[in-house]
């Protein structure tokens, strides 16, 4: 009995020894989640069908420029011509160039480790039987502008929700791959929705810092804003009203009244860009620029640890009843002419008669009034600015 336990003892760390010597095994979920590869690419190419010949331009463009910061993403797509259909727009080097937003950082992202959930070996009755000789999309993918790019044949798709694919990546091409089919399916959308919207850009932990309006009357706002402190060392954001050409003092600002104009601001967007189409009913937007004469609203932002901006908008009244005025801003790589949404740009103007004439609440008799560039209060809040000292 005892030789018996020494045995099955015996046997048991033998087994545990090289368990532990191996390793642990593939798990399921460790099979499913294995990458076609991990590369940082710069530009992605994507071709409708088999249309991928040499000669031919892709249909979309997608590029990431590498930052020391952040990288900058854009897309790049033929205009319309008159007849509503997407043609090579001699004028903008045969590509119209926008920045890409979110969509875009997003497709580099999916394609840094595309997931590979199968593979088969290649031959010329799979090439077939899988679509792969004449594939529903192309992709081409480049580690550096012109560059040897990786040609992606995105053949037929699978019972569920993936796509049997051909890559000449690497030792792919000898092979049949199986990955998701919404990598290949999310460039059947509208050129116009990988274009960015915004106007202003806030990196990670910035803030508006000034912010200056100059209305079609002439009348003018300008406001900073800067970091401060309650008396008990909790961080506080100060509005501040600076002096005006009309005689205003410089003066801190209630929070409830500064924060919805900052906040009107930052919601400034491009609602349609001039060559959508729809749009084309009111003419040329240079044109009705020039017609409009004169800034509905001048604008002028600066971001803390970002850049400086500035946005103009006129009024096109043919265009009123759509909720829309002319847009242009240093955001625009071109500094072209867009479309922003009227009610925004209300949203802007309505606070300057609020702040112009915003006047501080008079101290109580038996206090002393605070120096006018002393430390004040917002929404009542007692606080000190940054490196001020207390008594």
């Amino acid at each position: 009995m005892q030789k018996t336990y020494l045995y099955t003892g015996l046997a048991a760390g033998v087994l545990l020894l090289l368990i532990i010597l191996r390793g642990p095994s593939e798990t399921k979920d460790q099979q499913k989640d294995s990458i076609l590869w991990e590369e940082d690419w710069q530009v992605i190419e994507y071709y409708p069908g088999d249309a991928a010949g040499d000669s031919d331009a892709p249909a979309i463009r997608f590029v990431r420029e590498p930052g020391l910061l952040a990288d900058e993403y854009f897309v790049e797509a033929p205009g319309v011509n008159s007849d509503l259909k997407r043609v090579p727009d001699p004028e903008a080097g045969q590509f119209i160039r926008r920045r890409g937003g979110a969509t875009v950082s997003n497709l580099f992202r999916d394609w840094r480790r595309p997931k590979l959930s199968g593979y088969a070996e290649l031959t010329a009755e799979r090439e077939t039987e899988f679509g792969l000789d004449t594939p529903e999309h192309v992709l081409k993918l480049y580690l550096s502008p012109g560059g040897e790019p990786v040609v992606l044949r995105g053949g037929q798709k699978t019972g569920g929700a993936n796509r049997m694919v051909g890559s000449s990546y690497g030792d792919h091409s000898g092979l049949v791959l199986i990955t998701g089919s919404y990598l290949f399916d999310r460039f059947i959308q509208d050129p116009f929705t990988f274009r960015e919207k915004r106007i202003l850009y806030y990196p990670a932990n910035s803030f508006t810092e000034s912010i200056s309006v100059v209305n079609a009357a002439g009348e003018s706002l300008s406001l900073t804003q800067r970091k401060g402190e309650t008396p008990d060392g909790k961080p506080l954001m100060i509005f501040r009203r600076e002096a005006d050409a009309d005689g205003r003092p410089a003066v801190d600002l209630p929070l409830n009244l500064a924060s919805p104009v900052d906040a009107a601001v930052k919601s400034l967007m491009i609602q349609n860009f001039r060559d959508e189409p729809l749009l084309a009913k009111y003419g040329g937007v240079q044109e009705l620029w020039d017609a409009a004469g004169k800034d509905a609203a001048e604008i002028k932002v600066g971001i803390h640890d970002g850049d400086d901006y500035w946005v103009k908008l006129r009024e096109v009244p043919a265009a009123a009843g759509d909720d829309l005025v002319l847009v242009r801003s240093s955001a625009t790589i071109d500094g072209g002419i867009d479309w922003a949404r009227r009610s925004a740009l209300e949203n802007v103007l309505k606070h300057l008669p609020i702040l112009r004439g915003y006047e501080p609440p008079k101290p109580a008799e038996s206090q002393p009034a605070a120096p006018a560039d002393g430390p004040g209060s917002q929404s009542g809040i007692p606080f000190r600015s940054a490196g001020t000292e207390q008594p």
